[in-house]
């Protein structure tokens, strides 16, 4: 749960796996890490809770073959189990202090500022990327769905989280616009104009409805992948 919302909530920025994050989104991530954080801690003094019974199930079972040494203590277990979230600043081009030639203050500071730009662009590409996957699977599965009948059950039935899931996606991508571009501000509201007027049920029962929502996130799909072109 923590790393699926961590990976959510945030952006890729370097390839160690150090994502970026917006300082609109800032309060959002804390109050989802804290909370998925004392989950995990709650499951793993659970997990904790119960070895000493699992190590007197295992006496049992193994006699005189059993080792005391082989087990370790609940104190080493709890320990391997934690979550840490660090935050670190975006280094600045001109923020370079060590004591080097000019030449080469100016060779970093530009070096920092190409890598920062490149990894802005894949950030902001990974938003349209999220995008075009809730697009092209909400058309995919709206077209797909047929609808039952008085002896027939419904076909290819769609889940809930077809549309709650592009509304989530909508209200997001506010705070992951780390640029303040205005195409990703258009289409979030969009995706919410277009996509999440009508509930589930709606699309369930309403053909025409159905396929004005299809068509739209069509419209939306190809939008998106012209961002990326």
């Amino acid at each position: 749960t923590a790393r699926k919302g961590h990976k959510f909530l945030t952006l890729p920025w370097q390839d160690d796996g150090t994502r970026i994050l917006s300082i609109t989104g800032y309060e959002h991530y804390t109050q989802a890490m804290k909370h998925a954080q004392r989950g995990f801690e709650a499951a793993a003094n659970e997990f904790v809770k119960g070895l000493p019974q699992c190590i007197q199930e295992a006496k049992a079972r193994l006699g005189t073959m059993f080792n005391q040494d082989d087990y370790p203590t609940a104190d080493d277990v709890r320990a391997k189990f934690y979550i840490d979230v660090e935050m670190k600043p975006i280094p600045e081009a001109g923020d370079f202090r060590a004591k080097l030639t000019t030449e080469a203050v100016k060779a970093i500071s530009q070096d920092i500022e190409n890598r920062c730009n490149a990894r802005v662009e894949t950030a902001m590409q990974d938003i349209f990327q999220r995008v075009i996957a809730v697009t092209a699977k909400m058309s995919d599965r709206l077209r797909a769905f047929e609808p039952g009948a008085e002896t027939t059950p419904a076909k290819n039935v769609f889940r809930d989280t077809l549309v709650s899931n592009v509304a989530e996606l909508a209200d997001l991508i506010p705070s992951l616009n780390i640029t303040g571009n205005p195409k990703l501000d258009a289409l979030a509201k969009q995706l919410k104009d277009d996509l999440v007027e009508h509930s589930p049920e709606v699309l369930r029962t309403d053909a025409r409805a159905r396929k004005r929502t299809a068509d739209a996130a069509d419209r939306l799909l190809k939008k998106a992948k012209q961002f990326l072109a």
